[in-house]
Parts: structure tokens; sequence; C-alpha cells
């Protein structure tokens, strides 16, 4: 057959090319499964409990940070504030710590011993960084060269200690507790002549400018004698002087109240050992009258 003669009839179905339909099926809920759904009480969602739950408390808005609490509490710690202003002025100033052995000038850092104190300074400067620098507890007074102070935050020239502390508590805004006591021994070392740097007066030895302070910072004074001391050390060494009690000599039973009488007359009468020590040489000598001769008699000087 032609297929002019069988035309295809686009409304017959089958007369369409074939292709595969797939049929979805219905989805449809039977009586019985509605009626069990509308009766049904919707499931309830059971919470678990956190385990160890913390519950936080409420936090007050009126209440001091802790970093602002513990700052306030420092504040009432006259320790905390003396040393504030020691790491103040030594951190951001020139001056030079040091420590020193009867006539001899002590680095405060690593302890190397210097004649001159040009080349203490100088040490000082060019081998130990101030942030390193540590108030000692059983002795706070610091004792400070006070030859170049200067600022070490800006170019400023400062010759006074307490320009210093204005300098640096107004320009660069550091902490310094004005009302507090600086705890630091000023002086001005230099190779040919020792002088107070406070009242000016001349002093043969280093020796006895260092006792001299005491007349200047008496911070611990005897109660028996009324004698003042710059530090706890210096105090607690004269206390024993006063020590009351029963001390018999081991050699000839004499009996002292004092310890350091007792100790005394042992090296003297029987061990003939002197006790009082020469600033310049370190010799012992026997008597105080003994040591004012020998620093009257030419010698080697240090």
């Amino acid at each position: 057959m032609d297929a002019d003669q069988n035309p295809v009839d686009p409304d017959d179905p089958d007369d369409l090319p074939l292709t595969h339909h797939i049929t979805k099926p219905e989805l449809t809920l039977s009586s019985e499964l509605i009626e069990e759904k509308e009766l049904s009480p919707p499931p309830v969602k059971l919470r678990k409990s956190p385990k160890n739950r913390v519950v936080k408390p409420m936090v007050n808005s009126n209440k001091i940070p802790m970093s602002k609490m513990q700052q306030l509490m420092r504040e009432r710690d006259s320790t905390y504030m003396m040393e504030t202003n020691i790491l103040t002025i030594v951190e951001y100033s020139y001056v030079c710590p040091f420590k020193c052995r009867h006539n001899h000038l002590l680095c405060y850092y690593c302890g190397e011993l210097h004649s001159d104190p040009a080349l203490l300074r100088s040490h000082t400067i060019e081998l130990h960084h101030p942030k390193k620098f540590k108030v000692t507890e059983h002795k706070k007074m610091v004792k400070i060269d006070l030859t170049r102070i200067d600022c070490r935050l800006c170019a400023t020239k400062i010759d006074n200690l307490e320009d210093f502390k204005k300098h640096i508590s107004v320009v660069h805004k550091k902490k310094y507790y004005f009302n507090h006591k600086d705890s630091v021994l000023p002086f001005k070392l230099t190779r040919d002549e020792l002088k107070c740097a406070i009242c000016n007066v001349l002093f043969p030895y280093f020796h006895a400018l260092n006792k001299h302070m005491n007349e200047h910072f008496s911070n611990y004074v005897c109660e028996t004698c009324g004698l003042g001391f710059v530090d706890k050390g210096r105090f607690m060494m004269h206390q024993q002087r006063h020590e009351q009690g029963d001390y018999p000599c081991p050699d000839c039973g004499k009996v002292f109240k004092a310890q350091y009488n007792k100790e005394l007359h042992v090296d003297r009468v029987h061990r003939k050992k002197g006790r009082v020590y020469c600033p310049k040489c370190d010799v012992k000598l026997m008597s105080y009258p003994q040591k004012l001769k020998h620093l009257v008699e030419p010698g080697p000087t240090v």
C-alpha cells in the first residue's frame, strides 16, 4: 500500500508512534487508616536533659572588672608601689643601679667588680638591659648612680631625679606613686672624690659615704639607742648588739649580755684577731682607734 492511501490520523491514538508511558499509581489511603490518623494524637518529642549543665550566674553590670579590682588591691600594697617606683626609674632613665662590698663597686646585674665608676656605667648600659632589673627581696633600698639621668623614651636631657619623675608621669603617662617613698639611695659616683648627693659632704672612701646615708634615710630606727638605718639588713645587724642574755666566754668564763660583745672579747683577748675592717684595704684591726690610726697612715689606695 501507498502511504497516500493510508494517511496517519493524528486524532487516532492507534496511528500515533509507539511510546513507553509509565503511569504512576495513585496514592490512596484506606478509610481505616484515615480514621486512625485522625484519632491518634501527634507524638510528643522528649527533650534529653543535658548532663552536668552549668547554670551561669547573673552578671551584675555594676561589678568592677577583675583587672581593675586587682589594680585597686595592688595600690593598697606599699611593697607593690615601692617596687613600681624603682622599676619606673631604672627602666626609663639612664641611672646606673649598683651594689657595693666594702669599698668596691659591683654591677647590679652580674656582680662584676669595678673600681672606676665610669667603667661601671658603660658596662651596665652596654651589657644589661634595664628590663632585666629586679628588686631583691632582702634589700629593698637600691643604690643608684645619678651621674646621668635623662629619659630613655625621648631625647629630653634631665639632671634632677624629681624632674624625671614628673616628666615620665606627665609626658609618657608612666605610673609613678608620688605619695610613696622612692626606696632608692642616690649617689653621684666619681673616681676622684666621693660626695654625698644630698648634702655635698665629702668622704675619703665609699664605705664611709654609704654609712653616712643612714642619716638621710632613717627607715628603721633602733628603739634602744635611737640610731636610724636605711634598710632592714643594716637594722637587723645593729639589733644583734642589743640582744640581752647570758653569753659566757668559752676560754675564761666571763659572762656577757650580748653575743656580739662575747665574740668581740674572744677575738681580741684570746685569739688576738681583729674584727674592725679597714674600708680601704680590708685589713682587720683590733679596735676603732687602731682603725683611725691606720687610715691616716700612707698606703696603697684602691
